[in-house]
């Protein structure tokens, strides 16, 4: 930054500002002060920021102090050293959010030089600048960080499946408030009497069928592991409930998870950044094998950081009883990206 007390540069070897997660990056910083400058402290702060459909993310991840109690001389030249490893997240422009990297410069004056700063300003107009003259010296520049692209994996995992009844519990609730405005408002002499046994009659075939989907796919064993050639394979043991199942599709998702809790309530958006093509078996085996080819893309592995995740999840849907009904389970795996 070009300014009348102080010039700051930050270079990187080859000028290069972009590295993989886990690569070392080196470069400098290059002061000229065009005054005499009295520091109190000077260093330099890694930083990672994350805005989006959440609350802003700032997190310095590394400060070096470069000197202390020192004077500048104007028309001297100063140059330190630095490194910077590449981390998680790496840079990263989603949907929903997007994390961005930057290496930059702080300076803290001792209260001579920032007095003397502070009142250039003041007479330069340049009020808002004046309110922190430490802020005006400082320098900033972008880092770009990626995921190296290296094969995925998927950390071996074997459980039994889940079904959700929050589906379920939500149509009953709305079912009970919709049959409590009808009995206000209505009078129960306008509404047939056969209405009622019907309404119940229905929730209790909802309920019955749901908890015996539950039964039938909280039987399933899942298990997940790596093939060679960038895939991964999904075994389900489907011995306890193989009669009742005539048929399987199962698909897995990279999802972009934000949770947004800015206002007085919380929402949370989830955006599909990959989805496989689906897998179908009209006649399961016992033990029903499927084959997934990895994401030829460079997606980020699973992550989690506050309000932030990406999460890959598997999705398994079940035909029963010939095909009368369904019933569906999604399982979250987890993959990570590392040197073979």
């Amino acid at each position: 930054m070009e300014n009348s007390f102080l010039e700051t540069q930050i270079t990187f070897k080859n000028d290069d500002n972009e590295l993989y997660i886990g690569e070392v990056r080196k470069g400098k910083i290059i002061l000229s002060p065009l005054k005499d400058i009295n520091i109190h402290r000077l260093g330099y702060q890694i930083i990672m920021e994350g805005r989006g459909r959440t609350s802003s993310i700032k997190k310095t991840q590394s400060e070096e102090v470069l000197l202390q109690n020192q004077m500048l001389s104007a028309g001297e030249t100063y140059e330190f050293d630095f490194d910077i490893k590449g981390m998680l997240p790496g840079s990263y422009k989603g949907k929903n959010i997007q994390f961005t990297w930057k290496i930059e410069t702080f300076i803290e004056l001792e209260e001579n030089s920032y007095s003397e700063i502070r009142n250039a300003l003041i007479k330069g107009f340049k009020l808002f600048k004046a309110f922190n003259p430490n802020k005006v010296l400082a320098e900033e520049r972008d880092i770009l960080i990626y995921q190296e692209p290296q094969p995925y994996n998927v950390v071996p995992a074997k459980n039994a499946l889940q079904y959700s009844m929050g589906g379920v519990c939500l149509i009953f609730i709305i079912g009970f408030i919709l049959s409590g405005v009808l009995i206000v408002n209505f009078s129960t002499e306008n509404i047939p009497i056969i209405v009622y046994p019907i309404v119940g009659l229905l929730f209790i075939l909802l309920l019955g069928t749901s908890f015996y989907k539950k039964s039938i796919i909280e039987k399933i064993i899942y298990e997940v592991g790596n093939l060679e050639g960038n895939q991964f394979m999904l075994i389900l043991d489907l011995s306890k409930s193989w009669k009742q199942i005539n048929g399987i599709k199962c698909k897995y998702k990279v999802i972009e998870k934000v949770v947004d809790d800015r206002g007085t309530s919380t929402s949370t958006h989830r955006s599909n950044i990959f989805s496989s093509k689906i897998k179908k078996e009209k006649r399961p085996k016992r033990n029903q094998n499927f084959v997934f080819n990895f994401p030829e893309k460079n997606l980020p592995a699973s992550f989690q950081v506050g309000d932030i995740s990406f999460i890959w999840e598997i999705e398994i849907e079940a035909s029963i009883l010939s095909g009368l009904m369904s019933g569906s389970s999604k399982q979250v795996i987890t993959v990570t990206k590392e040197k073979k």
